[in-house]
């Protein structure tokens, strides 16, 4: 992969910027994001991520398919510091590192792994490896992926990083999780406060509270359902941090909703980073978002990166930490009104047909003894006035609009993601691949047609009132 200019250290920032990656508990989409996170910071510096979940491994699992592994782990290199082997990382992307958790070659056991990780010492190894990346590999950034629970390595990831991104999902289970987190951090924290103090001789109350430099956790709720508004989810979750979260919480409040993507979703595990393959989802932009918001001031952004020089504009950025809702959804959503009013309006017609031949029978059966018949022949002028009043008003709903470009929207990202998908994983797509972006291209392309022609439609009829308006003005 081709390498980036390697940028040196910008004035007045003493040290790399670290950011750890944790949960309360695991399957919340947490390596996911911190893969994409650090794909979008490699666009402002050079970047390393780390994989420090021993136990499930899930980042270098997630690369395995697209990259050759080399003798270089993270847990090694935690061992063993001054082999510079065991510390070089494999370049994933350009200007972006990786440091698998384990070796590829040579198969770690779990007793190894829990030897080192519970060692009295590991806090203090981490802290010293960190450093020894930062001055070799010039890297500005590091990004540690942690294990999802309560664990030492987490714990150790939250003493030496300057960001603990603390990663959960909208329902009391993971809370739960996220609590039991916030309270192993909290006690560790204070224990390590007294015994610090105590080798101080320091007896001031004052000095046994938690440390401000630990006060720097933010908190993502992931894959969030469509319930409510931002506004709504602000106001809950406020009150819910106030109570109990806030503990390490600098504004009391949730730094970003992510909302679930189906399409995104479905294809976890195919492709690492998919702010790549869909830059105009929600979830790239909401990435994005908090690469932003956290090394502003810190870091020059690339002036060349529109994703993340869009964000300069405050009405921008305010809008994408608003979005809760995804284009999907609403897209979806719209598409299922649509389909409601169409079964509401359909029956509407079939009783006021219905009841206008029954009025019409009736009304004719009392002169004419071939009443019946007559009906048959013809509607009648009642019926006929519904049929119409249907055919008018129908097109001039709002749902069935919005729908009709919902579909098109819908049709024309899935063809457009899937279509990036299989060319990033695949070098010569199968024929079951093109088959699958034939039909895409098929329902994107037929799907356009009505949409297009009610805004070719629309522009008509504009013009035709313009041109009408003008020329009763000027006769």
């Amino acid at each position: 992969m081709p390498e980036l200019e390697i940028k040196s250290v910008p004035d007045g920032l003493s040290k790399p910027v670290k950011f750890a990656f944790v949960s309360g508990k695991g399957g919340v989409g947490k390596t996911m994001l911190a893969a994409n996170f650090a794909w979008v910071c490699s666009h402002i510096a050079r970047t390393l991520l780390v994989d420090l979940d021993f136990q499930n491994q899930g980042l270098k699992g997630l690369f395995a398919p697209h990259v050759r592994f080399a003798r270089a782990n993270a847990l090694g290199a935690i061992q063993n510091p001054d082999d510079p082997v065991l510390r070089q990382p494999i370049e994933v992307s350009p200007g972006l590192g990786f440091l698998p958790s384990v070796s590829w070659e040579q198969r770690t056991s779990q007793d190894e792994i829990t030897r080192c990780v519970h060692a009295e010492d590991f806090q203090k190894r981490l802290a010293a490896f960190l450093p020894k990346e930062f001055q070799e590999g010039a890297f500005e950034i590091v990004i540690l992926d942690c294990h999802g629970g309560v664990d030492p390595v987490s714990l150790a990831a939250f003493q030496t990083c300057d960001h603990t991104l603390m990663v959960t999902e909208a329902d009391s289970v993971t809370f739960n999780g996220t609590l039991e987190l916030l309270d192993y951090y909290e006690l560790k924290t204070r224990e390590r406060q007294l015994k610090y103090n105590a080798s101080q001789g320091s007896k001031s109350p004052s000095d046994r509270a938690a440390p401000q430099a630990s006060r720097h956790i933010r908190f993502i709720i992931n894959r969030l359902r469509s319930k409510y508004r931002w506004k709504d989810l602000d106001r809950i979750y406020r009150r819910f941090m106030k109570e109990g979260l806030g503990a390490f919480s600098q504004d009391r409040s949730i730094f970003c909703y992510i909302p679930v993507e189906e399409s995104l979703a479905d294809s976890f595990g195919e492709y690492p980073f998919h702010v790549k393959l869909a830059a105009n989802s929600i979830f790239s932009k909401k990435v994005h978002f908090m690469a932003y918001t956290l090394t502003e001031g810190g870091l020059p952004l690339p002036a060349n990166y529109k994703p993340l020089t869009k964000l300069r504009k405050p009405r921008y950025r305010n809008k994408v930490e608003k979005v809760v809702i995804s284009n999907e959804y609403k897209n979806t959503q719209y598409i299922l009104k649509f389909f409601a009013w169409v079964s509401i309006l359909y029956a509407a017609a079939l009783i006021a047909v219905a009841g206008a031949l029954i009025h019409d029978a009736f009304k004719s059966s009392t002169h004419h003894p071939n009443a019946w018949q007559e009906v048959t022949e013809g509607l009648g002028y009642t019926s006929f006035l519904y049929v119409v009043l249907v055919a008018v008003v129908a097109p001039l709903l709002w749902y069935p609009i919005r729908a009709l470009f919902g579909l098109m929207f819908l049709y024309r990202d899935k063809h457009r993601f899937q279509k990036a998908l299989f060319r990033a994983v695949s070098p010569k797509l199968t024929l079951w691949q093109r088959l699958t972006l034939a039909r895409l291209f098929i329902l994107e392309v037929a799907s356009s047609i009505i949409p297009l022609l009610l805004v070719v439609y629309a522009a008509v009829l504009v013009i035709f009132v313009l041109a009408a308006a003008f020329q009763k003005l000027f006769a």
